[in-house]
Parts: C-alpha cells; structure tokens; sequence
C-alpha cells in the first residue's frame, strides 16, 4: 500500500444477529428467509471477539455498528411486535458492544410509531451505552417526515447528544417493493439496478429535503442527522439545488409564491447538522473539499459484500490520498470522534499498536 498506515474509524460497520438468540420465536416463523443469505457471514459479524481481530488485520482501530437483518423490522405494520423486536436486539448489542467498549460503538434502533414509547427506548439505550439512534429511512405514508409527530423524538435525542441514523433499505416505499420481490429481483437485471441506485439515494433525497425543508432540522439546531451507505457525491448537487429553489421559491424573500419554513439556507442547515458516510465513493475526495470535510465520514462497511476489509487502508489512500492531512483526518476518524463523544486517545493508542 502507498502512503502511510492512518488511525480510522469505520462509520458504518455492521453486525449479522443471530436470529434465535436474539429474538427467539418473537417473530413469525422464517421471517427472515431469505435474507441471512443477503449477508456476509464472516465471524465477527456476531461473534466481538472474531471481530477485533479483524478490524486489526484491516487495521481499523474502531467501528460504529448498525444491524443487517434488523433493517427488515424497520417495515413492520405492528407497533408493539416492532418494539418488543427492537429491544431484543437492543440489548444483544449493548453486550456484544460491551466486549470491546473502547473500539465498538452500537446505534440503537428506535421505534417511532408510537412518541411515548420511542421516548422510553431512546432512554434505555441511551443508558446501555447507546452512542445514536436509528429510524427507518422510508416513514409509513400516515407519518412523515415533514409533520409534529417526530418533534419530541428530535428534541428528546438533540438533549441527549443522539445523532439519529438514516440507513438505506429501511421502511417502507422501495423498501417493501424490494422485498416483495424477493430472490426474484436477481433475475430482472434492470430491476435490479434501478432499486440499488435510482430508488435508494431518491430515498433518501426525499427524507432529506423533508427534514430540511420543512424546518424539523431548523427547529432542533442541537440534532444531528447522519446519512448513512449512500455515498457522498450526489450531495454538493443536490445541496446546491436546495439553495437555488429555495433563494427562488421562498415566498417571504419576495420572490416566489410559497413560505417556506426555514431560517437559513438549506445549505447551511446541512453544514451544521448532516453527516454523510461512505466507503468506495471515487469522488469522496472532491466532496471533502467542497464541504470542508466537515460532513463526510468514511466506512468500511464490515461484514457486508461491499466492505473494504480487509484492504480499507489502500482504499482510503486511493480516495482521499491527494487531500491535505488535516481533510483526510477528519474524513477518516475525528468527525467520528466528535459526532458520538468517542475518546480520541483511546482510538490513537488502538491504532499504533496495530498499525
């Protein structure tokens, strides 16, 4: 590998749950056939031990970790089977992060159907060591981003110094369309692309301009929101044409015909409180320089078929190489560090043993 050995944290890793330890006969029979084969399975995606291991042979010092088959319940109709199942896995993850706290950082998964029971779940994760919280990407038609129904939910983790999680292939829309469709997508080639590509970053642009536009982020300046596995260079675009709409359709300015509720450009909304991942983006680089680094996050996608392991070092060298130092520290592990409170020494002494 060219260039040096650098101290990383992967922003998006993920653990592949043992279905009957954690949930047991919770769910209805074979509710996720056909989806562990989605996954790779390398040891540590369950096992905490196997997996330092290999964060050292890729020599990733610390991972924050998001479920996989747990993506699924995030489409459940059933409010009390959702949160009974987000609990279970809750609490298996705050014991597998328990093996290693100082290099695996968990984000719980947050129920939202329901305000008062979101509130007590954050809670109880929050204190299990928790350091964010996920919701799903696609919300139900009857709740959407853009209504009251979420504020104490982003008031409640803006306290908490929260950052809630919007991780493809969660919810509803494309996502229930995915999985009705089921091994059979893999035989529709066309298909098949326009749900890993088109309909998933529309996702998330949609969830985005939501938050963005209709104020929830302005409202709650302390939240922070992280979007997560849809790579980053779509972003300096589309944050553009916020900006330029919003400058010609913001009736208040005088120079269209809608109020919109907003304070600032939704470009500066995004600066302050959005975080993006990615992990194999070949344009990373140029959306580090155009927001300053201040945003983007490296990952490495662990276990899944995408992952760079076991050769993230090359990969970040690859991308972000030809940045100045003080760009790819902060792409590579101190937004990290900042966005979930991590102790930073913690995570440079990790690396210069295994480096």
């Amino acid at each position: 590998m060219d260039g040096p050995i650098r101290a990383v944290i992967s922003a998006d890793s993920h653990v592949i749950e043992p279905v009957d330890e954690i949930w047991g006969d919770l769910l209805p029979s074979g509710y996720f056939d056909g989806t562990t084969e989605a996954f790779s399975q390398r040891p540590g995606g369950s096992d905490p031990k196997a997996r330092t291991d290999e964060m050292d042979t890729d020599r990733v010092s610390a991972e924050v970790l998001y479920p996989s088959l747990a993506m699924k319940l995030f489409s459940l109709e059933d409010p009390d089977l959702q949160a009974a199942a987000f609990r279970c896995y809750n609490e298996w993850l705050a014991q597998y992060c328990a093996a290693s706290p100082d290099r695996l950082f968990g984000i719980g998964l947050l129920p939202t159907y329901d305000v008062e029971r979101s509130l007590e779940e954050l809670q109880f994760f929050s204190a299990a060591g928790m350091r964010g919280a996920m919701i799903w990407q696609v919300p139900p038609a009857h709740l959407p981003f853009n209504g009251s129904h979420y504020d104490p939910i982003w008031e409640a983790c803006a306290d908490l110094g929260m950052p809630v999680s919007l991780h493809i292939n969660t919810g509803f829309g494309y996502m229930t369309d995915v999985m009705r469709q089921g091994n059979t997508l893999f035989s529709n080639g066309e298909l098949l692309f326009r749900f890993a590509i088109n309909q998933k970053v529309l996702a998330m642009m949609d969830a985005l301009t939501s938050l963005t536009i209709s104020g929830a982020l302005d409202r709650f300046r302390k939240l922070k929101l992280v979007i997560v596995e849809n790579e980053a260079s779509w972003l300096p675009f589309f944050v553009d044409q916020l900006d330029y709409y919003y400058r010609r359709f913001d009736g208040s300015r005088g120079e269209g015909a809608v109020a919109i509720a907003l304070d600032r450009l939704p470009s500066e909304v995004f600066k302050s409180q959005v975080f993006v991942t990615f992990f194999r983006d070949p344009y990373a680089g140029f959306v580090a320089t155009s927001f300053e680094a201040g945003n983007l996050m490296w990952s490495s996608d662990y276990p899944h078929g995408n992952s760079t392991w076991p050769e993230s070092q090359k990969v970040i060298q690859d991308r972000l190489g030809n940045l100045p130092e003080a760009l790819i520290e902060k792409t590579v592990w101190s937004n990290v560090v900042t966005l979930y409170d991590i102790d930073g020494a913690a995570v440079l002494a990790t690396q210069n043993r295994i480096a």
